[in-house]
């Protein structure tokens, strides 16, 4: 995985939580592992995961106030341009 991407960080918690359940593995390396991964490990990818989240939702809510803005300008601008009249009322 390069960089984070949430769709990938959810697949990887997926898979570890499917790997710790479905394994052999037993012992105190077993036991030590669960545990980080079930306490720090799996709760700063989880809060990761939120993050990104919320970074996407704010992008978009930027994204659209300035395209509604862009919008506005743009019709102030289609709108309010005035003819210039000369002295003889012409265009």
């Amino acid at each position: 995985m390069y960089g984070a991407n949430p769709v990938q960080l959810a697949q990887l918690m997926s898979t570890v939580d499917r790997t710790i359940g479905s394994t052999t593995w037993q012992g105190p390396a077993r036991q030590c592992f669960e545990q980080e991964w079930n306490g720090s490990s799996k709760q700063t990818l989880h809060h990761l995961d939120e993050a990104f989240g919320s970074a996407g939702r704010d992008c978009i809510a930027r994204s659209d106030r300035t395209a509604q803005s862009h919008g506005r300008l743009t019709h102030i601008f289609s709108t309010s341009a005035t003819p210039v009249h000369s002295a003889r009322g012409t265009h």
